[in-house]
């Protein structure tokens, strides 16, 4: 997968995130076509920004370990949420419905995705 990004302000309307933020411009991913295994995104400049200023620093040397996507996103959010809390002088604690709406979109069932990471 390839990563680019634009200056633009126009935006494609499938590549919004949940909370209606524009992630990219333009997309082309594995599951939009068939036969073409080239996929890539052209995030939109706020986004393409913050992901350079604020990298996420996740070892690599990792995924192996975690091979299911509720364990890379679980990971990811792990990794990056105590950076986010440094700032914050007590504890923070994440309910599990918060979670659940971060990280659980292939779970309808609250109950499922916390039996799932639990075991992850």
């Amino acid at each position: 997968m390839s990563l680019g990004h634009h200056k633009g302000s126009r935006c494609c309307r499938r590549s919004k995130d949940r909370t209606g933020y524009n992630l990219c411009y333009q997309r082309q991913l594995w599951w939009d076509h068939d036969g073409n295994d080239s996929s890539w995104l052209l995030l939109n400049t706020y986004f393409f920004s913050e992901l350079v200023t604020r990298p996420v620093p996740i070892d690599i040397n990792r995924h192996p370990a975690v091979a299911r996507p509720v364990e890379i996103d679980l990971y990811a959010w792990l990794t990056w949420h105590p950076i986010r809390s440094s700032r914050v002088v007590r504890p923070e604690v994440v309910p599990w419905a918060d979670l659940h709406q971060q990280l659980g979109c292939d779970y309808t069932d609250l109950r499922v995705f916390k039996f799932k990471v639990i075991n992850s």
